[in-house]
């Protein structure tokens, strides 16, 4: 199974529209053409949260026209930039899909909702985590594949670039004695590190690149612009190659 990884595409709705000087339709469209340029294709594309700048729903009609290509499934959860309710009415009925979870072949894929409304940190709500130990029960020994927007075990203190209840995600996760992988956004860079039997994959964003701060720096970490820098020429995509006995092969695509 093939599955592209794009994420913290950050659309704005005017055609042509820029933000912070990027026209974020266009980075994003190099990205998907190069992704449908790979042999083999893909099977999927998981989208882990920001598509949009502001939540307007014109924003997330232009994410649709990029993906009218039925040929593979697409599947998105938001992020702290988005607007769930409305980002799930314009998806509705299109091939973009927010259910909570997937089966493809041999693997269980769970997609979590960590936003939290006009919030740049994240959280999983009881229910949700209920709902994933319960999935996890029901498709026992398959691999799993978890994306949702905000990474736990973040590598960047800011408290902005957190997921605020990770050890209760993680001790579910460490729970399956299936290997895991961790698909998320947010920190607009890519990150491979691992927790046990826990595989944390971050990818970089289609919009901007971004250097986060570390432990200890002298820097304001509640201030993004100062603790943190973008650069908007780097934009990139991350792509998963994953067997039936759950070996993953990754690699990050640059654009």
């Amino acid at each position: 199974m093939r599955v592209v990884q794009f994420t913290d595409t950050h659309l704005v709705p005017q055609v042509g529209g820029k933000f912070l000087g990027v026209d974020t339709f266009s980075t994003l469209r190099r990205a998907v053409d190069k992704a449908r340029s790979l042999s083999p294709l893909p099977d999927a594309f998981f989208v882990t949260g920001d598509i949009a700048e502001d939540g307007d729903a014109a924003t997330y009609r232009r994410f649709g026209e990029i993906f009218l290509d039925p040929s593979a499934a697409v599947f998105a959860v938001p992020g702290n930039h988005d607007e769930k309710i409305v980002m799930e009415e314009v998806f509705r009925g299109t091939n973009i899909q927010t259910a909570d979870h997937a089966v493809f072949g041999d693997c269980l894929c769970l997609f979590l909702d960590s936003h939290v409304h006009k919030k740049a940190h994240g959280f999983l709500s009881e229910k949700i985590l209920k709902r994933a130990e319960q999935l996890l029960k029901i498709h026992s020994g398959k691999p799993v594949i978890v994306c949702l927007h905000h990474p736990p075990f973040s590598p960047c203190p800011a408290p902005g670039c957190q997921l605020r209840n990770e050890k209760e995600l993680m001790q579910i996760l460490q729970n399956t004695s299936s290997p895991v992988t961790i698909l998320s956004g947010h920190l607009h860079r890519e990150v491979d590190e691992t927790q046990d039997h826990v595989r944390l994959l971050t990818a970089p964003s289609t919009f901007a690149h971004c250097e986060h701060p570390v432990e200890g720096q002298d820097v304001n970490l509640n201030d993004f612009w100062e603790s943190h820098q973008m650069d908007m020429t780097r934009q990139g995509f991350r792509v998963l190659d994953l067997s039936k006995d759950g070996k993953l092969q990754t690699e990050i695509h640059w654009i």
